[in-house]
């Protein structure tokens, strides 16, 4: 086990490209949660998790970010 100091990030000075994906991850994580919130995609992406060995949550994001529509009729 190592211990260290929690890096102290109250100084930094974020780019606008590191600003904008910032954004797109918060976005993609509000998309997800409510997606994964339907019982119906939710069982879709555990099977499929289970299948890759990875988590529904992880999935659900790689579908958001290549353009998937997780809350229509597709659902992943």
């Amino acid at each position: 086990m190592i211990v260290t100091k929690k890096p102290d990030m109250s100084k930094v000075k974020w780019s606008k490209a590191q600003k904008a994906q910032r954004g797109r991850i918060g976005e993609a994580s509000t998309v997800v949660k409510a997606a994964l919130a339907d019982p119906k995609v939710r069982a879709k992406y555990e099977r499929k998790a289970k299948k890759l060995g990875k988590r529904a949550r992880d999935l659900a994001m790689s579908d958001y970010f290549k353009g998937k529509d997780l809350l229509g009729k597709r659902g992943g």
